[in-house]
């Protein structure tokens, strides 16, 4: 089953710049951001295996700690005023530290499969919807190349970005709330459940 590892530093220079990011587009209430590295890992690890993966290749002791859990197991949701933004690359685009860090886990021994990496941010302050979404696509994630999620990304592994001239039609009539919000995390449409809905009533 894919794990999903967390990587948090002490540092706080990411955050520092993307509070100073923030201010910049005029969105004053973001009071202060957590930035967690994510790596999503193909194949199931023992914890030792994990723990190893993380000392060698992940984690620099003194500053930062791991922590690691299924894909599948519900993620603990923010606290209050805290807004939490998912980025990871888009279907296609090539994943240096991905390809990198599968590389040294094949060098000390370990059988991980396929990597996917990406970055969690944790926004806490009085932020609306709209400045949440502005924040993310303006600031924490490349359009052109990423994709960013209101919810945990669930990562595609092996996913290729081919065009071709198939058009699928999905009804969305009748979905309920919960459904519409599973619709838009596993098809990547970075919608939030009031964007769904709007699609929904067109």
């Amino acid at each position: 089953m894919p794990i999903r590892i967390e990587v948090n530093s002490r540092n706080t220079s990411a955050a520092d710049a993307i509070r100073q990011g923030a201010a910049s587009l005029g969105i004053s209430a973001l009071r202060g951001c957590t930035v967690t590295r994510l790596y999503f890992i193909e194949n199931d690890l023992t914890d030792a295996e994990i723990k190893r993966l993380c000392t060698m290749l992940l984690v620099d002791p003194v500053t930062e700690q791991a922590t690691w859990r299924s894909v599948d197991e519900p993620t603990k949701h923010g606290a209050d005023n805290e807004h939490i933004v998912e980025v990871t690359f888009r279907p296609g685009v090539t994943d240096v530290p991905a390809r990198e860090l599968a590389r040294g886990m094949a060098e000390i021994g370990l059988q991980g499969g396929e990597v996917v990496t990406g970055t969690r941010f944790a926004l806490q302050g009085d932020l609306d919807a709209n400045e949440v979404r502005r924040l993310a696509r303006q600031l924490l994630s490349n359009d052109t190349v990423q994709h960013f999620s209101l919810e945990p990304v669930i990562p595609h592994f092996g996913a290729a970005a081919e065009a071709s001239g198939q058009v699928e039609r999905v009804e969305l009539a009748g979905l309920s709330d919960d459904e519409l919000v599973t619709l838009s995390r596993r098809r990547l449409l970075s919608l939030d459940l009031n964007e769904m809905r709007a699609i929904r009533e067109f």
